[in-house]
């Protein structure tokens, strides 16, 4: 058995979700928290995946190779191909958000090569269709996903809503059982209101709740308890006092373009992209407005400057957390950063850096490290990453720049 092998069956057997951050049943032993079926409140005898400075990636899905950076590989859309994928991929079976060729790619197991074809596709009839729709099957730029055991969430940004599945979509446009942020599957307004939504940027479940981050309304929305039903209004707003608002702000109560949201049923993160930085909330909000505990990227709740180094974040798009490890897309210096163990006080140090070889460097797709952009990238090099998803030692980064997405295996 080689280590690929290897790193895929522990990945399955002892995945370290501390909870929703994308995927991800898991299938551990439960310690704290009220997490519910599939996510945890926290784990025991996990310790956190190692990712060294700047290591190559092992596998590349959208692409044939690490070389290759064209949308559809410059050619039309087909099973193998991405273009401008953004946001969190889920797992276990594994979906990928194809944002603008309005769609999800669906694998029926985690592929093992270079641009494998997908088995399936979400949001179109069939492989060569990319136009976007507004029904119970099809989606307008999805980007981010969600997997709870049998339940899928997905934002599906230009159609102002998310799209629930029951149970897990297997085959080419299974259609969606719940629509939220609609009051039904035809409709697609944006609204700032309990019950409406303005471009959605990410969704997770978490526990028995669900979240979303309504990134033109700059706002989370909480729902205490999955909806069952089309148009259910949210229960909880923060980032805004109320649901009829929608202002930005730098401050432990407001937010400016939420881009990620995560929660394992017991904490609430979020990141906040355009205040360049991620919010942390110890326990979920109750109340409308509720201020975040800790800010990760900024000195403090005040501050919203962007930065590289290892304390800094330059429009962050996305993250992934477990019980002792936060990895975030810092989209903005083209590169991914591990802390661990999981930060507890403002404006942490990252401890590894993935797409560069230092901290101070921020150049996309730059190999040989001198600053400039090379002409191809390489299985070091990162453009503009959205989306990151940590599967036990597998780490599956959306590299939307390059229209691929890059899988490193962990130690």
């Amino acid at each position: 058995m080689n280590h690929r092998t290897l790193v895929l069956l522990l990945a399955v057997l002892t995945v370290s979700t501390w909870g929703c951050g994308h995927g991800h049943d898991s299938t551990v032993v439960t310690t704290t928290g009220s997490g519910g079926t599939g996510n945890p409140g926290g784990t025991v005898g996990l310790t956190p995946a190692v990712f060294t400075t700047f290591m190559a990636a092992t596998n590349v899905l959208g692409q044939a190779d690490f070389t290759g950076q064209m949308p559809d590989q410059g050619g039309a859309a087909g099973a193998a191909t991405l273009d401008t994928p953004f946001g969190r991929v889920a797992e276990g079976s594994l979906w990928i958000p194809d944002q603008s060729n309005n769609r999800i790619l669906g694998y029926n197991t985690t592929p093992l090569g270079n641009g494998v074809a997908a088995d399936f596709v979400l949001g179109q009839p069939d492989f060569a269709t990319t136009a976007p729709g507004t029904s119970s099957t099809n989606l307008a730029a999805p980007v981010d996903l969600w997997r709870q055991v049998e339940r899928v969430a997905v934002a599906d940004r230009l159609n102002n809503r998310v799209l629930l599945w029951s149970t897990l979509p297997l085959t080419t446009a299974a259609p969606a059982d719940v629509v939220i942020g609609q009051p039904n599957f035809a409709a697609n307004a944006p609204a700032t209101t309990q019950a409406g939504m303005n471009a959605p940027g990410s969704v997770c479940l978490g526990g028995n709740s669900l979240f979303v981050a309504d990134f033109n309304n700059n706002r989370v929305l909480i729902w205490n308890t999955v909806p069952v039903a089309n148009g259910t209004p949210a229960d909880v707003v923060v980032g805004q006092a109320d649901f009829l608002s929608n202002g930005t702000g730098t401050s432990a109560t407001t937010l400016n373009g939420p881009n990620c949201v995560w929660s394992e049923g017991v904490r609430l993160i979020v990141c906040d992209s355009n205040n360049n930085r991620i919010l942390v909330w110890n326990t979920i909000p109750v109340a409308n407005g509720q201020p975040a505990d800790l800010v990760i990227g900024q000195a403090d709740f005040n501050s919203a400057v962007a930065a590289a180094g290892s304390t800094g974040l330059s429009s962050p798009a996305s993250f992934f957390a477990t019980s002792g490890q936060l990895i975030v897309a810092d989209r903005g210096n083209n590169r991914v950063l591990d802390y661990t163990p999981f930060p507890t006080t403002n404006q942490p140090a990252a401890t590894a850096v993935l797409g560069q070889s230092t901290f101070g460097n921020t150049a996309a797709n730059d190999d040989d490290q001198n600053g400039v952009p090379d002409a191809a990238p390489s299985a070091r090099t990162l453009n503009t990453p959205t989306g990151v998803m940590l599967r036990g030692r597998l780490l599956f980064v959306t590299d939307q720049g390059n229209h691929r997405l890059m899988l490193f295996d962990g130690l």
